[in-house]
């Protein structure tokens, strides 16, 4: 098991649990009940990586037994990789299987819940869990996780206090117009600068959308020396490359009737229960493998659109002037993310830095992280992670405790400005993250590893072909090439993988797509065409 902890723990045991998940996603309003089920798919080759244990939740013994298959498949698809690439192969620890209720998310014994617990307890060691995200539904499950597992007689330890608290900080914290009130603090105790801010009601920008009610919000709140150009507007409470655009004066008028129409849409929630949308929502639980047994009815679907409307009340937009990096003679990545880690005793310790990658040049849609060692090398990425690790310092004093990411990019003179997007959670850098930690503990050489989204993207059906023909063209890793691309399974759709570079620069890895889609058109996603960083 990798020594070095990337997560959020709420006491220390012997034997780590990973609950690894979307609670602050799911409390947020971002998604809705099904999402705790599906987020898992996406991350279990890369905790098995870490040697954990996983939790998994299922609806019914049924769910169990048809993840029971995919886990064992898992397992198989892992093995042979590992063979090509010439690694021993991480192994897929049996999860711990829990029944959690789609509508209150509440948790009971699988068929094989009591043995398995049976088995911990008569191992006489104490349980601990480590998670990704914490928020109330995560804290208030992992805490009814804890009485059942005590009441067979394991010994858990877990804070139930401390989780709670913390939770509440990261979803009160995941809203960029909530952090903001901490603005000057942090920048008296050394933060990184921040980008000029102003927050627009959706209500507001609903009732007169257009250039009119931003820049007019912009000049009032931002220290602009003339009139703005172009604003970044984002929704305060998302991922900013679900609710975005970019506007000005000549935006064309049907990009800012679509940004209307997300406004209205996700901030506004409405029409969450209308058939399309369901519909929709029903394509999104039809991908996941370990649900396609599972028929859900229309009536459950729009129930939980309309409760997860609930939790879309009260949300604003940010805008921002946009940033140019100008002409510097050195420049480093446009977008870049501190990940810090804050232990227990309040130490802030640096995760990782790494530069952020996009479809759209104008860096709206996420698309994966190059983690690179020498990104610390640059002066200016350097003073940015000092400056994070100072900011980090405020939420300890706060009492927060576990991983934070700070996203920044690059404005004129070279310097890194904060866009205030603080994210409470392990972001999308755990991906990378434990891809790095494996093969490190495989003695192999890894400075960087650039990911390309995690939820099974590169769907590939003929598989032993497939590889054949990316490593009879040298595309693929080995342990006895400098670097290469990683192909790894993923249990979130059908056929799922996912692809990571190793040693490559992004020129590099963009190449690598190129050729890998030539050899096998339908196995590359097409958003990989273009890469913007």
């Amino acid at each position: 098991m990798i020594d070095e902890c990337p997560f959020f723990t709420f006491g220390r045991g012997q034997v780590p649990l990973a609950w690894i998940g979307g609670g602050l996603i799911l409390d947020s309003g971002e998604a809705e009940n099904t999402f705790v089920f599906r987020c898992q798919d996406r991350f279990l080759a890369y905790t098995s990586m870490l040697g954990l244990r996983s939790i998994v939740l299922v609806l019914d013994d049924c769910h169990r037994l048809q993840y029971e298959q995919l886990v064992a498949a898992l397992d198989l698809r892992l093995r042979d990789l590992g063979e090509l690439y010439g690694l021993p192969a991480p192994r897929v620890p049996q999860p711990l299987f829990v029944h959690c209720d789609l509508p209150r998310l509440s948790l009971t014994a699988t068929g094989s819940f009591h043995a398995a617990a049976t088995a911990l307890a008569e191992a006489g060691q104490s349980v601990y869990f480590v998670a990704n995200q914490v928020s109330p539904s995560a804290s208030r499950m992992m805490g009814e996780l804890s009485l059942m597992l005590r009441a067979c007689g394991v010994r858990v330890e877990f804070d139930a206090r401390e989780c709670d608290a913390v939770g509440e900080l990261a979803l009160r914290w995941h809203n960029k117009a909530r952090f903001m009130v901490l603005r000057d603090e942090l920048d008296q105790q050394g933060g990184p600068p921040w980008i000029d801010s102003a927050v627009v009601a959706a209500e507001e920008y609903a009732a007169r959308p257009g250039w009119a009610t931003v820049s007019e919000h912009a000049s009032k709140c931002c220290r602009l020396t003339a009139g703005p150009q172009q604003l970044f507007v984002k929704s305060a409470q998302d991922s900013s490359g679900n609710i975005s655009a970019i506007l000005s004066r000549d935006t064309d008028s049907g990009a800012a009737a679509a940004f209307l129409a997300e406004v209205r849409r996700w901030l506004l929630a409405e029409n969450f229960a209308a058939p399309s949308f369901v519909q929709e929502l029903r394509e999104e639980c039809e991908l996941a493998p370990s649900l396609r047994h599972v028929r859900f009815d229309d009536h459950v679907l729009a129930a939980l659109r309309l409760r997860q409307a609930q939790r879309r009340s009260g949300i604003s937009l940010i805008v921002q002037p946009v940033l140019h990096p100008g002409e510097a003679t050195e420049q480093g990545p446009a977008s870049v993310g501190v990940s810090v880690l804050i232990e227990e005793d309040a130490t802030c310790r640096l995760l990782a830095v790494n530069a952020q990658l996009y479809r759209d040049a104008q860096r709206r849609q996420f698309l994966g992280l190059w983690l690179d060692d020498r990104l610390l090398g640059q002066a200016a990425v350097a003073r940015l992670a000092d400056q994070c690790l100072s900011a980090a310092a405020v939420l300890a004093a706060r009492g927060y405790r576990g991983p934070v990411n700070f996203d920044a990019c690059l404005g004129p003179e070279g310097r890194y400005w904060f866009t205030g997007d603080c994210n409470p959670r392990l972001s999308a850098v755990y991906v990378p993250w434990a891809v790095r930690a494996w093969l490190r503990t495989c003695d192999v050489a890894v400075h960087s590893v650039i990911s390309f989204g995690y939820r099974g993207e590169f769907a590939i059906r003929e598989v032993p072909a497939v590889l054949d023909a990316w490593a009879g063209a040298g595309l693929l890793f080995s342990r006895r090439a400098a670097g290469g691309m990683l192909v790894l399974p993923n249990l979130a759709r059908l056929d799922g993988h996912d692809v990571l570079a190793i040693n490559l620069e992004v020129v590099q890895a963009r190449q690598a797509l190129e050729r890998m889609r030539h050899l096998a058109p339908d196995s590359v996603p097409d958003h990989l065409k273009a890469i913007h960083g």
